[in-house]
């Protein structure tokens, strides 16, 4: 799976110091801190890792996963390579039980917010909090990475209302 996730996704979306594992040769000099607030102090957790990849520890920078998102919000193609095919993004940004849970496609859900639909997936393990939306109806995504343990999603709701009030003011006609 490793080798699947640095040979297909990875590399052709130059995700150069991307991986899941540290042993991957990931320099911890270019990866974050996790940290836990104690009350009057924050606490480093350290470096660590699960074996429940690929469901999380994914290392990436922010300027990186980038990447993946625009090639999802392009259906599948990142800087003129089709990485995916655009049934697979299709698939993947479609609710798979929708009697059951309309808002679940695969690994990725979508909600509503400011009357338009984003699709995205969110993360957080001891000391990381993570998001990852996109709007299709604005061609608009935002990511945030974060090692602490607060809350971020009112933040991206913040950018995501930020972004697309500077869109319509600015791009729309």
């Amino acid at each position: 799976f490793l080798y699947q996730c640095q040979e297909n996704l990875f590399a052709p979306l130059q995700m150069n110091e991307t991986g899941w594992l540290l042993e991957e040769g990931l320099d911890t000099m270019h990866i974050a801190m996790p940290y836990q607030w104690t009350g009057s102090t924050y606490s480093p957790y350290g470096h660590y890792g699960f074996s429940d990849y690929p469901a999380g520890s994914l290392r990436t920078s922010v300027d990186q996963l980038a990447h993946f998102l625009l090639c999802y919000m392009n259906g599948g193609t990142y800087q003129g390579q089709q990485v995916l095919q655009s049934s697979t993004v299709d698939m993947i940004l479609s609710p798979q039980i929708p009697n059951i849970d309309p808002d679940m496609g695969l690994i990725w859900f979508s909600g509503q917010a400011v009357g338009t639909t984003w699709w995205g997936h969110n993360g957080g393990m001891a000391g990381t909090r993570t998001i990852m939306y996109f709007t299709p109806e604005y061609d608009c995504g935002h990511i945030i990475l974060s090692n602490g343990e607060s809350d971020v999603g009112p933040l991206g709701f913040i950018l995501y209302d930020y972004a697309t009030d500077s869109i319509e003011t600015h791009c729309l006609p």
